[in-house]
């Protein structure tokens, strides 16, 4: 494949010695040469490549279980998605505005020049103005796929859909129920804010509760009405439960707690519960570092794009607390 002689030139010898999944950027690069050689060695490029074919190259670099890492970060990233039979496509190469910056997203390695003199800042790759003006661009939301409704629409939805779709209970076997620990003031950057508990709570002075149940490994997450603290009817919930749950939060007054930390050369956003994916991506392409203590992770980001996401985590339901 052609492609093994471009990107190479690119990647750091040593990561190239001893692949590492903890350089993402190296990582992301390699795997985008890989991909883009194996479509533009076909007739077309664009055309389908089977996830067999890129784990041979990441065989052949000694690094055989990377291959499926580069690819999840691909997909998070938007630059490659999956279809069936173990195929992947690259999606289209467009560029999002992230705070002034044009950031390009796309499965093409920088290696290559034709993003001419590519400037990296975590995993974004940004842009100058002449070389953003010769691809399309999409809408930074529209990229995080982002449901365009406010926090608060998520609770009415999820007790409307109660309403119109509850049935009677399957199972009253090991419920749990969602609570919310601490209020509003408590910092909480550093603890979680959801509870799950075997006690029946309802949510927002209705006799609604979220609950969720584990079978063989896997929860399921459904609404229930109580009554005497049984569980009479239940309903599945169509919703994203982690935009869900940070919705709950914010209409019960003890949204999750976000710690921001400014310093002179990054800023510090730690949070102590999941991020939707969508979020998640964003905070992924930002930051150069992630760091991961038990629930919390803090993401280090250029402080010129870390507005960009503290303003959708406030746009979550999410309260800042700032330590200068």
């Amino acid at each position: 494949m052609y492609c093994h002689t471009g990107y190479q030139q690119s990647l750091p010898l040593t990561w190239l010695q001893a692949p590492s999944e903890q350089d993402r950027m190296a990582l992301l690069e390699f795997l985008r040469g890989v991909l883009y050689g194996l479509s533009a060695s076909t007739k077309e490029h664009g055309t389908e490549v089977h996830a067999s074919r890129v784990r041979h190259a990441f065989d052949r670099l000694g690094a055989p279980a990377l291959y499926r890492v580069g690819l999840k970060l691909l997909s998070l990233l938007r630059e490659a998605e999956a279809l069936s039979g173990g195929y992947w496509v690259s999606a289209p190469f467009r560029v999002i505005e992230i705070e002034g910056h044009a950031v390009f997203i796309g499965a093409l390695p920088s290696a290559f020049g034709f993003l001419g003199d590519v400037t990296n800042d975590g995993l974004c790759r940004l842009l100058t103005p002449e070389v953003a003006a010769r691809f399309p661009r999409q809408d930074m939301e529209a990229w995080m796929g982002v449901p365009p409704v406010p926090v608060g629409s998520h609770v009415t939805a999820f007790f409307q859909h109660h309403q119109r779709q509850a049935s009677p209970t399957i199972s009253q076997a090991e419920i749990e129920y969602l609570s919310f620990t601490g209020g509003a003031a408590v910092r909480s950057a550093t603890r979680r804010r959801f509870l799950w508990d075997s006690h029946p709570v309802s949510l927002a002075g209705e006799p609604i509760a979220l609950c969720r149940q584990k079978h063989f490994g896997i929860y399921r997450y459904f609404s229930a009405e109580l009554r005497s603290g049984r569980v009479i009817s239940e309903a599945a919930i169509e919703q994203s439960i982690p935009r869900l749950l940070f919705a709950l939060a914010h209409d019960a007054g003890m949204p999750v707690v976000i710690d921001i930390r400014h310093g002179s050369e990054s800023v510090e956003v730690s949070i102590a519960e999941h991020l939707p994916i969508e979020e998640y991506r964003l905070a992924l392409l930002l930051s150069r570092r992630i760091v991961r203590q038990s629930s919390r992770r803090t993401f280090h980001l250029a402080p010129q794009l870390a507005p960009a996401l503290i303003g959708r985590l406030m746009e979550l339901g999410c309260i800042l607390e700032t330590d200068k």
